[in-house]
């Protein structure tokens, strides 16, 4: 197991589960600070899309003590290529005037997940085949 790869999962695990409860508790917060209209459609739109991201939590929970194998690279590679997209609508949204500039602080702590997430799931991968013991000439990854 990977400390850099448990914490990171752990830590972004807690931030998604703290997403859908700050849909529910204040949706007017991100909103507003999107430069979007308070309405009723809205804030019931972004708390049920918000569950998803505490689906991508769970995953991230539960692969955060696995050694470097297919399963834990599948959940971090979606989780890194959803919050990569959401980004690159942000900022679409932004540049089309969809909504306002407070969005990319949104866009940032997106960019800023994925990265992180990435550097702990590569780079432990990395270290973990260089560890490898070796056996018939070949490293042996502990892939399942």
């Amino acid at each position: 197991m990977s400390r850099a790869y448990y914490w990171v999962a752990t830590i972004l695990a807690v931030y998604c589960w703290l997403i859908p409860l700050a849909w529910l508790v204040a949706p007017s917060v991100p909103l507003t600070s999107w430069g979007l209209e308070i309405e009723p459609v809205a804030a019931w739109f972004g708390l049920r899309a918000s569950v998803g991201t505490a689906g991508f939590g769970i995953a991230l929970f539960l692969v955060r003590r696995e050694p470097p194998s297919r399963g834990r690279l599948a959940v971090s590679v979606a989780f890194i290529a959803t919050w990569l997209t959401w980004a690159a609508y942000g900022v679409y949204s932004v540049i089309t005037g969809a909504a306002g500039v407070g969005l990319l602080a949104t866009v940032g702590v997106e960019i800023v997940a994925a990265a992180v997430l990435a550097w702990a799931e590569f780079g432990t991968r990395r270290r973990a085949e260089r560890n490898a013991p070796i056996a018939d000439g070949l490293a042996h990854t502990g892939d399942r």
